[in-house]
């Protein structure tokens, strides 16, 4: 415990703020003086202020102090201002409290106002030489911005996206002393990168791949993290400063999975067993159509092509029917090194023509090459740019088709529906009528 004051000095008498958060700071305000009488046991409170007419409090018939009608101390703004002009500071420097319990020592009998994060009001006299205050906190754990955040909303499958969360603590929630705070984060559809993971309190580092004060029951994989921070020592005083802003951080790969759901992570924030809040965070990947035809609207199989990111390959994995047929493709994460490839087949039994291509970031970055054209037809000259305007708000369910023709030697149109979301091919070149169609869809996260 800390003790300040001079033990010597005045009465004996004490103040104890038996839940003292440390790193704030405390003041002791003497309200009126008080004497007390042995012989009948009485009480006097002495001010020439006690009676003044600002005056917030007043004397009840059992000798108590007790506050005016009009005043509240759920509202305490106008009696702390009264108090702070007319009562008089005991303690003259800042004092800062250092573990959970503050001791107040050498005080001389009387009504007093401590204050600190909210305060409280206590008589100190001969029948109660030594007091105990407890500072009611009505303050939690509050989030820095938001409890959880990520930094692309816009992903592919295989992106590395980053996640934070971050809030600031208390180290007592009302007269519950806190022991530990614990963030439970489950992703849906990424794998965690636990070597990224970086937890810390203030300025201290808790957890990274090289250091690891963390509570034994703490789970880092890639699939869970479950971070328990020890907020007290063995004694049970905290071991950090209220207000210590705890920041965990962490990088994760966006799974094929999020091809159909998209990709969404959930961070719970507890101190001791109670939540303090969360947040959920969802980022979104899209699709296109590609569809081949003559200049007679017909669809044509047989096509293949490699799609591009700038200038590096796409690759990708093939979704099947029963059958065996091909009827999508999504874009490879680092678990499918085996099954992945850089072709594109439009050649599918149970819809001739076309494919989907899912899992993609909504980019004006991707192109497509055609590697080889239907029997009977002659093969782009130049790539295929899959241009996009961008808008972020279409659902799955809200596009529009778009089918291009292009004859030889004529421009290709760029068009697209209101509230949609439409890759369009520009610049390309088909040969002998054949076409190319190309539809985007975001996909969602599904709702349970």
């Amino acid at each position: 415990s800390q003790t300040v004051g001079d033990a010597a000095g005045g009465d004996k008498a004490t103040i104890t703020v038996s839940n003292a958060s440390k790193g704030v700071e405390y003041s002791l305000y003497k309200i009126f003086d008080a004497t007390y009488d042995p012989v009948t046991g009485s009480i006097a409170y002495t001010s020439d202020k006690l009676g003044a007419e600002d005056c917030p409090f007043v004397v009840n018939d059992k000798n108590q102090i007790v506050l005016k009608a009009g005043y509240t101390l759920e509202n305490p703004n106008a009696v702390v201002e009264w108090i702070k002009s007319n009562a008089v500071k005991v303690n003259t420097e800042a004092i800062i409290a250092t573990d959970d319990t503050l001791i107040f020592q050498g005080l001389k009998y009387g009504y007093y106002y401590v204050e600190s994060g909210l305060g409280g009001f206590i008589s100190v006299d001969s029948t109660n030489p030594n007091a105990t205050v407890i500072d009611k906190y009505e303050t939690a754990p509050t989030p820095d911005g938001d409890w959880k955040v990520v930094n692309d909303t816009n992903v592919s499958v295989g992106d590395s996206v980053d996640y934070t969360v971050a809030f600031y603590t208390v180290n007592y929630v009302e007269t519950e002393k806190v022991e530990t705070y614990t963030i439970e984060d489950t992703p849906s559809n990424v794998k965690i990168d636990t070597e990224s993971l970086v937890v810390k309190a203030g300025d201290t580092v808790l957890y990274d791949k090289n250091v690891n004060y963390l509570n034994r029951s703490s789970v880092i994989a890639a699939d869970k993290l479950k971070i328990v921070i020890d907020w007290v020592n063995e004694d049970g005083d905290p071991i950090y400063d209220n207000n210590t802003k705890i920041k965990v951080t962490y990088s994760g790969e966006v799974l094929a999975a999020a091809a159909d759901n998209g990709a969404s992570n959930k961070a719970t924030v507890y101190y001791n067993t109670t939540t303090a809040g969360e947040k959920e965070t969802e980022s979104d990947t899209y699709d296109f159509t590609l569809t081949k035809t003559d200049d007679k609207g017909n669809m044509l199989g047989g096509a293949e092509f490699q799609l591009k990111r700038g200038e590096d390959l796409v690759y990708v994995v093939a979704e099947t029917d029963k059958d065996n047929n091909i009827i999508a493709y999504h874009v490879a994460d680092s678990t499918e090194e085996a099954v992945k490839t850089d072709t594109i087949v439009v050649n599918s039994k149970t819809l001739a023509g076309a494919i989907t291509i899912k899992g993609l970031e909504l980019s004006e970055d991707y192109t497509l090459v055609e590697t080889k054209a239907p029997d009977g037809y002659n093969m782009l000259t130049g790539a295929v740019v899959i241009d996009t305007n961008k808008t972020d708000d279409a659902k799955a369910t809200d596009y529009v088709d778009q089918t291009v023709v292009n004859n030889t030697g004529t421009e290709l149109p760029s068009t697209g529906g209101i509230g949609t979301t439409i890759f369009y091919v520009i610049g390309g070149i088909l040969v002998l009528g054949a076409g190319v169609v190309l539809v985007a869809k975001k996909r969602m996260r599904r709702e349970a």
